[in-house]
This record gives structure tokens, C-alpha cells and sequence, in this order.
């Protein structure tokens, strides 16, 4: 696992600023704490920071072919990698080094652009081809591996994440008041855009290709939903065995030593399980607790540790909340609101004293169907049927009066959401029970001055292009599509890339290896939920394998339990960072709303917790990067 940035000029008179690159290159540091390596050309800086974790002895980048008219730098895993290059090796083609690196190299050579499309993994790499004067940009089919880019002047820069890309003068920080708007709706930044108007993502499963100054961009992969013959469940549940069994043998390919974050849900204790197949001695596996209960995985972590004989740490709720606050943004770069960022950066912490590779279960919920919103459509879709009179002037009254509570997806929490959304389609209910703020929140929110400088103020638009490659597909793959699209890509896989990378820790993620995703988009709804059980093949295959009762708790996360600790141990930063004064000094946010949403809350007559951490994470970004508009 690496940190990678670079830069190419085509302008002939316009020469690489070598102390340059390596400058910016340094700030990935924390990405790539054990090497640092560059290539220079005339038009051409490359940099890259080295977590090594295959080939310590002779894995150092960049990496060059046989005649170095083609180099390459990397950040990532090749799972496939030794397959590859045996294929490779009976085809004359020669290594100099044992890493997954050289071999994304050779198969290049070997196959032209379409050679990324064999590579099974993690990554986003530069590749420079020297003869042809052309500078390629890849990215893996999920994104698990973050690539950012910006073209301007004549010349291309790219980085594994935004800051290197703001230190350079000419790209500048003004805001892309589209995404802005956006954040607040999801609580991230929907790709391909970032919050920097001239930095965009290359979004999973393309390449870039950048020569004469043009670049063009094209989708390698894209995630489909395919079942050309039916098969008993049975048969679907063996190959689901077979496939995790491979993914996980795979994903423990590592010179150095690996451990799991282990909550008490499926995916990770599955993982677990797996492992034991190929691991005889101690695994290490990490979880993170807290007093409130309804919060905590501990004990259910606790009960698989003891189940597999793991080496089991058990992390506590730091109390330097707001330092790993400040610290979490830094490395987003990008207003980012998910407070589950915290709880990863604990975890990853205590996981880089002993391990420097976690498995985790990231995934699993989006290729098997592991939400509650996966199901809850088909309710909403009864809950329509009865009269909108009774709804309207009966039922959705008494729920607005549910006293508040402030345990983890409580009963008052969720049925205000359903009821919120399920008069919509079930598109825009899926996106409106995840939302922020809604649109007519935003109204209020927004400044008349922000609200000029929105392109279109519909949030939803983003879910409902997704939604539109997808229509004649079954409604759960729609909406499992979606999800991999927005919240897999753009907030889950963002969160545990840099709060491990933050720390010098390589995240894999099984659930995501090629051949097992496209195997479960095959498999049919049907067994992906059953009634209200979700992941219901996943369910019923490793039953047997984990402690009692693991396979039934419901789905809990990482999440903070955020209610109390604003109302607790955070309420002066929260008060302070949402100040009247600093909020009117944004020119963007209106304080008279904001300070409603604080009432509120600290009054006990609304859970306004995810809006005001939102807000908060939006206020922490803007006063650290003082953006330009």
C-alpha cells in the first residue's frame, strides 16, 4: 500500500520541478512510512511513498520494464498477481523484482490499454510509456483505492489524495458549489467530484489515458446483474462457500503480519471463519466498545474471538475526541461526515502497533444485500395503499409526537425516516432515508447567496442517473447498484482508506474480489433477503460455523454514539464551532437555522445529531482549508 503523486507537462519548454514533486510526494508519508522512491523524465515527475507489504527486499518504486521505457507507481494489491506472472514468464517477458508491481508492468506490455481489465485487486497506479509519450491513470472496479486528478496549464497532476493536489498553486481551492450542496444531502461528496472545483476523482473501473495534452477516459468494468440459469439454493450457497473461501486465501497473500477489525456483525466473524482454514496460530482481531449498549459490538466480537481463539484487542472510546476530529479532516481533505471515520481511526491506531494489514468486512452489505433499506420499499409500497387522509392527518402525526430517545436507530428515529420517505417513488425514498437534509432543509440552511451559485439544487439527481442504467433490472439489484455507486464508493471505502492509510495500515476487503461480486450479482433476490432477513444465503451458509445467535443481531456499524456525546463531552466544541458568529462568517449557511437545529437537540425535543455532526465536519473543513468563492 502506497501513497502516489505525479505530474506530466506537455508543453516542451516547460520543465519538471523535481524538488517539487518530491516535496508533495513527502506529505503522503503517513500512506508510505518504510520507502520513498522518484522518476524524473523531461515532462514526467513521478513520486511515491512505500508501505511495503509483498516483496520487502526488492520491491522499491517506481518500477521499470526490461529496457525502462516503461515505468510504473502504485498503490494497492494484485490478488491474481502471481498467476499472472507465471503466464507472463512462459512468454519471455523478464522480472527483476518478486512484486505484484512488475507484473501490472509486463501484462501492459503484453496487451495494451485492455490489460487492466485481468487485474483482480485493490489499486490506482500511474503508468508512464516512455516511446509513446503517454501517461496512464487507473483505478480498481470498486474504488477501493482513491485517485484524484487535475488538468490544467498544459499539464496533468494526479494523487492518492487532495492535499498534495492544493499545494500546487495553480489548481487553487475554489468550490464546487454543486458538490458542496451535495455533502449536505449525503454527508460526503459524491464522485467523480470532489469539493475543489478543479480536482476530480477517476471514478472505479476506468482508466485515463493522457497524451498531447488530451486525456480521455474510458469504463473498463461496470458492476452488472446477470442470472442466465437458475440453480437450486443450495448450488448458489456452495459456489458463495467456494468463492469466500478463495477470496480470503487470497487476501492473506503478505510478507508481513495481518489481523481483522471484528465487529459483531456477519461479514466480518464470516471472514474470521474463513481464515481459520488457512491459519492455524493466532489471529489478531481488533474491535472498539462503548458504555451505551445499544452502541457497542463488543460482546458479540468478544463471543467470536473466543469461538475462532483469536488474539482479541478491545479498543476504548478515546478521549481525544477532537484532536482525531481535526486530524480525520485532514486526511478526507473534503468536508466528510460520517462519524464512524472516528471509530476506524481508534481502531487503526491500536491495529498499527502489531499488524500492518486488516481484513475487514466492508462490501458485504452491498453485494448481498445487508441494509434494512433493502427491504423497507416493500413496506413503504403497503404503508401507500392505505388512504393519504389517514396517513397524512392520522398516522404521520402520532409518530411526530414520539418521544425522542437517543439509543442507536431507535423506534421513534426509523419511523420518522419511513414515514418522511415512503410517500415518494421507491427511488427517491431510497435516497431520502439516507439524506442529511432534505431539500426543503436546505431552503433554510442555505444563504441566498450559496443558493445563486447551485447549478441545479437536486441532490437526488445523482441516484437518479444510477437508478436509470439499471431500470429493467429487479428492484433490490437497483437499489444494491446505487448503494455501490454513492454510499459504498464515496462515504464506506473513503472512510477505512484513510483512516488506516492515516496510520500506515493496508485495509483488504474479501467481500469486493472480482470473481465473488459478479458471482452474487447473479444470484436471485430471493435469497438475498427473505421477509425482513437481509444477507439471507450469507445467513443460512455460516450458521453452523459461528457462535449461536451471531447470525441473527441485527446490523449496528461503527457509529459513535453521537446524541449523548453532543449533548455530553462535546457540546462546548460543538457550540464553538457552530457559533452564530462563525457560521454568518461563511457567507453560505444561515446561523438562525443552525441554531434552531442546536435547540433542538440540547432541548430533547429532536434528534438533530447526523445535521449538526454534519455541520460540524462542513465548519471544521472550511475554517482549516479556507476555500476561495
Amino acid at each position: 500500500m502506497c501513497g502516489i503523486f505525479g505530474k506530466c507537462n506537455f508543453q516542451k519548454e516547460g520543465l519538471i520541478d523535481e524538488e517539487q514533486i518530491r516535496s508533495l510526494t513527502k506529505l503522503l508519508e503517513h500512506r508510505g512510512p518504510d520507502d520513498e522512491g522518484y522518476f524524473f523524465d523531461t515532462n514526467i515527475g513521478l513520486g511515491v511513498r512505500r508501505l511495503s507489504v509483498i516483496d520487502l527486499k526488492t520491491g522499491h518504486q517506481p518500477i521499470h520494464n526490461e529496457d525502462k521505457s516503461l515505468w510504473i507507481i502504485y498503490n494497492g494489491e494484485i490478488y491474481n498477481y502471481l498467476e499472472i506472472r507465471e503466464e507472463l514468464v512462459s512468454k519471455s517477458h523478464k522480472f527483476y523484482t518478486q512484486s505484484d508491481t512488475e507484473v501490472i508492468l509486463h501484462l501492459y506490455e503484453q496487451e495494451g490499454e485492455d490489460f487492466v481489465k485481468r487485474l483482480n485487486g485493490m489499486f490506482a497506479f500511474a503508468l508512464w510509456d516512455k516511446k509513446n509519450e503517454k501517461l496512464i491513470l487507473a483505478r480498481d472496479r470498486f474504488g477501493i483505492k482513491p485517485l484524484f486528478y487535475s488538468l490544467l496549464n498544459n499539464s496533468l497532476a494526479f494523487s492518492s489524495e487532495l492535499n498534495p493536489l492544493l499545494s500546487l498553486q495553480e489548481i487553487g481551492k475554489a468550490i464546487d458549489f454543486d458538490a458542496l450542496s451535495n455533502y449536505f444531502s449525503y454527508n460526503y461528496i459524491p464522485e467523480p467530484n470532489s469539493i475543489f472545483t478543479n480536482i476530480k476523482k477517476l471514478q472505479p473501473g476506468s482508466i485515463l489515458i493522457y497524451e498531447n495534452n488530451n486525456i480521455r477516459i474510458r469504463q473498463y468494468w461496470d458492476l452488472g446483474f446477470n442470472i442466465e440459469r437458475e440453480k437450486t439454493f443450495q448450488q448458489y450457497a456452495e459456489e458463495l462457500d467456494v468463492l469466500l473461501q478463495n477470496s480470503v486465501k487470497m487476501m492473506l497473500r503478505s510478507d508481513v503480519p495481518i489481523g481483522v477489525f471484528l465487529s459483531s456483525g456477519l461479514d466480518s466473524s464470516s471472514i474470521i471463519a474463513y481464515m481459520r482454514n488457512f491459519i492455524k496460530g493466532p489471529i489478531k482481531t481488533f474491535t472498539i466498545g462503548f458504555d451505551d449498549k445499544s452502541y457497542s459490538e463488543a460482546k458479540g466480537a468478544k463471543a467470536i474471538a473466543k469461538r475462532f481463539e483469536t488474539e482479541h484487542h478491545e479498543i476504548s472510546l478515546e478521549n481525544n475526541l477532537i484532536e482525531l476530529i481535526f486530524n480525520s479532516i485532514e486526511h478526507f481533505g473534503e468536508p466528510f461526515g460520517d462519524n464512524a471515520s472516528l471509530a476506524t481511526m481508534m481502531l487503526s491506531k491500536a491495529t498499527s502497533n502489531s499488524v500492518k494489514v486488516v481484513l475487514t468486512g466492508d462490501g458485504g452489505d452491498e453485494i448481498l444485500a445487508g441494509y434494512p433499506t433493502h427491504y423497507v420499499y416493500k413496506i413503504a409500497a403497503l404503508y401507500k395503499k392505505i388512504p393519504s387522509g389517514l396517513r397524512e392527518r392520522f398516522i404521520k402525526k402520532i409518530v411526530e409526537k414520539l418521544p425522542v430517545s437517543t439509543d442507536r436507530l431507535s423506534h421513534d428515529y426509523v419511523l420518522k425516516r419511513f414515514v418522511q420517505g415512503a410517500g415518494y417513488s421507491f427511488q427517491e425514498a431510497h435516497f431520502l432515508w439516507k439524506a442529511i437534509f432534505y431539500d426543503h432543509e436546505k431552503e433554510k440552511l442555505f444563504t441566498d447567496r450559496f443558493k445563486n451559485l447551485i447549478p441545479r439544487n437536486n441532490s437526488f439527481s445523482i441516484c437518479e442517473d444510477y437508478f436509470d442504467r439499471v431500470k429493467n433490472e429487479e428492484v433490490l439489484n437497483q437499489l444494491l447498484y446505487v448503494d455501490v455507486k454513492t454510499f459504498l464508493l464515496s462515504n464506506g471505502l473513503v472512510r477505512v482508506d484513510r483512516m488506516t492509510m492515516a496510520n500506515g495500515v493496508e485495509a483488504r476487503v474479501p467481500f469486493l474480489e472480482n470473481n465473488l461480486v459478479e458471482f452474487a450479482s447473479t444470484i436471485p433476490c430471493r435469497y438475498k433477503i427473505r421477509g425482513s432477513i437481509t444477507k439471507y444465503i450469507l445467513r443460512k451458509l455460516i450458521k453452523d460455523k459461528l457462535p449461536h445467535g451471531i447470525t441473527s443481531i441485527k446490523k449496528m456499524g461503527l457509529l459513535l454514539p453521537l446524541s449523548q456525546l453532543l449533548a455530553g463531552k462535546l457540546k462546548p466544541f460543538i457550540e464553538d464551532t457552530l457559533a452564530q458568529k462563525k457560521i454568518e462568517k461563511t457567507g453560505l449557511l444561515n446561523p438562525e437555522f443552525v441554531s434552531q437545529l442546536l435547540r433542538e437537540h440540547f432541548e430533547g425535543r429532536k434528534d438533530n445529531s447526523r445535521q449538526i455532526w454534519n455541520l460540524a465536519m462542513f465548519m471544521v473543513w472550511f475554517n482549516k482549508y479556507t476555500p476561495v468563492f
